[in-house]
This record gives C-alpha cells, sequence and structure tokens, in this order.
C-alpha cells in the first residue's frame, strides 16, 4: 500500500509530491484514490476557474435582467404619466364651464 504526501492545493491532490510504500499491498481500491480521481475530473472539466467564469457569466446575466426589468418599469410609468397627462389635456378642453361663466 502506498500513501501519498499532497500540499494543500489542487495540484498537489492531482500530483502528489512524494509517495511512500507503506502496510500492506491491498487488492482493493483505496479510498483517497476515489478523491483523486474526482479532483482530476474537476480540473479536466476546468475547475475552480470554470466555476468563477459561470458565476461571472450569472451574474452579468442576472444585472442585464435587472436593467431591463428597470426600463421596462420606467416605460410603464412614462406610459401612465402620458395618459394622465392625455386625459387632463381632454378633460380641459372639453370643459366649457370657465367660458360659460363669463357671460353671466
Amino acid at each position: 500500500m502506498r500513501e501519498s504526501i499532497i500540499n494543500l492545493d489542487m495540484k498537489g491532490l492531482v500530483s502528489p509530491e512524494e509517495i511512500h510504500e507503506v502496510g500492506e499491498e491491498t487488492d482493493g481500491e483505496r479510498p483517497g484514490e476515489v478523491l483523486i480521481a474526482e479532483v482530476r475530473s474537476f480540473a479536466s472539466d476546468g475547475g475552480f476557474t470554470r466555476l468563477r467564469e459561470e458565476a461571472e457569466m450569472a451574474e452579468t446575466h442576472e444585472q442585464e435582467k435587472e436593467a431591463e426589468a428597470r426600463q421596462e418599469s420606467a416605460k410603464r410609468k412614462l406610459a401612465t404619466i402620458s395618459n394622465f397627462a392625455a386625459r387632463i389635456g381632454e378633460e380641459k378642453k372639453n370643459d366649457t364651464t370657465s367660458e360659460d361663466r363669463s357671460g353671466y
């Protein structure tokens, strides 16, 4: 059985600095080999760099969605104000009471 000496980063886990023979040989899989295989797979898929890039893309996408939502909200507010102003304009145009009072 071999025991690997690893440092504390991902490269050290994938490629141990030293390997020491200890104990008796076993025919089974060592528990650490599963972890090393998973780390190698993670590293080959882009590792933490890929995770960081995905997080940045998600954040950018979220910011774009928020900006679009703010624009839509501003458009709705502007439409409401425009409709209100148009109604007031129509009411003033149709209001003849001020002209009628001058004849009294």
